[in-house]
């Protein structure tokens, strides 16, 4: 098993060689970024089983796509990324907050868990990815592809102004309601394959109003 260390780390070579095409994170470390890269960063980019961590914190910039491979772990706290976010292998990322200037991918059995933060653009999920949505805002349309998975947690769920619940397979249209920390869902969402399905989690205030309506006709 490695041990991880913390360390802040700069890319050198962008002083003297102008912008690199990217800078890998590639070691099993974890790495902790409050200043700008003037390049894409790609975290265990054609390296399996180092578990790099790479944590975007306030401040933080990176000037061109942020992208999880493998098993790595990348976690955005705050600051931006110009261009995309993309996950695949088993990577798990997690949108805490933060901006994402434009789209956000996800492919393999990677895992995406979005608190909060902006994706100003829209997402796609493909093959056997997850995103696990509560907080924060996505731009753009929501598609599914493959054998993902969509799973919301919030109320007031709602299909071009109709109601839903449970679990959700083969429909496209305008999905409105409110996520659990507030933010308010108003995308255009298409699930492509007959595989793919969105799981909608009410809120555990919902819930509990749930089963105490429940509880009250039992008694009556």
């Amino acid at each position: 098993m490695h041990t991880q260390t913390t360390r802040f780390w700069v890319v050198m070579g962008l002083l003297t060689m102008g912008v690199a095409a990217q800078a890998d994170y590639n070691d099993g470390e974890t790495y902790n970024i409050g200043f700008e890269i003037d390049s894409s960063v790609r975290v265990d980019w054609d390296a399996p089983g180092m578990a790099t961590e790479f944590n975007l914190l306030a401040g933080g910039q990176i000037q061109g796509f942020l992208s999880a491979h493998h098993d790595s772990s990348v976690k955005i706290h705050g600051g931006s990324v110009r261009q995309h976010l993309e996950a695949d292998g088993n990577s798990k990322i997690h949108l805490i907050g933060g901006a994402i200037r434009q789209d956000l991918a996800a492919y393999e059995d990677s895992r995406i868990i979005m608190d909060g933060g902006t994706i100003e653009w829209y997402a796609r999920i493909f093959d056997d990815a997850q995103l696990v949505w509560s907080g924060g805002t996505i731009g753009g349309e929501i598609g599914l592809y493959g054998n993902s998975v969509l799973e919301i947690y919030g109320s007031d769920f709602a299909l071009d102004g109709l109601p839903i619940s449970g679990e959700l397979k083969g429909l496209f249209g305008r999905l409105t309601g409110t996520l659990d920390d507030g933010s308010i869902i108003n995308n255009d969402i298409h699930l492509y394959h007959q595989n793919t399905k969105i799981v909608l989690i009410p809120e555990p205030a919902t819930v509990a109003l749930l089963l105490l309506g429940a509880a009250l006709i039992n008694k009556l």
